[in-house]
């Protein structure tokens, strides 16, 4: 066997053009999914449809932080920003999810930026689900979560998110 094939080649390197994100079909559907899903949920908070909150008070305090410790000026913020805030974050799954539509994508250092962005988004939706947070021992939550589907998720997304960091 040669040793070269045997080596590991991370999902998320730098190559000459780019950023390049290298995964198997079945992980870029899942990927592909999941964005789908979140821009719909993302796209309902905006719409407001039927009128009621679409997102969890804690998932929303988690999406959108406050901006400032003077409640006044958070909600300003919230109000001037809220909209450019939903369009940037829109933008950017869907300049991943057709970057994912190859085989092996190509991204500019704003495309991996997005794909990096979006990912996060994800995470912080999964992180809230399973109510992990910044004060939690991370030996304790694996302990707690190890058994869960979404949190083997949540990791696998973080081990994605880690390797686009390094790239950048």
């Amino acid at each position: 066997m040669n040793g070269a094939s045997s080596m590991f080649e991370p999902p998320v390197r730098r190559v000459e053009g780019g950023i390049e994100i290298d995964l198997p079909a079945d992980e870029r559907s899942l990927l592909e999914r999941l964005l789908g899903e979140l821009a719909e949920m993302l796209a309902a908070t905006a719409d407001g449809a039927d009128g009621r909150a679409v997102l969890s008070p804690e998932l929303a305090g988690r999406l959108n932080p406050d901006a400032y410790s003077d409640p006044e000026r958070s909600a300003e913020y919230a109000r001037l920003m809220s909209d450019e805030l939903l369009a940037s974050r829109l933008g950017a799954i869907d300049t991943v999810r057709a970057s994912l539509s190859r085989s092996t994508a190509l991204l500019d250092e704003s495309g991996a930026n997005a794909f990096m962005r979006s990912i996060n988004t994800i995470r912080l939706v999964l992180g809230t689900m399973l109510e992990i947070t910044d004060e939690d021992d991370e030996d304790a939550e694996e302990e707690r979560l190890d058994d869960r589907p979404e949190y083997q998720l949540y990791t696998w997304l973080s081990w994605l998110l880690e390797w686009t960091v390094r790239s950048l």
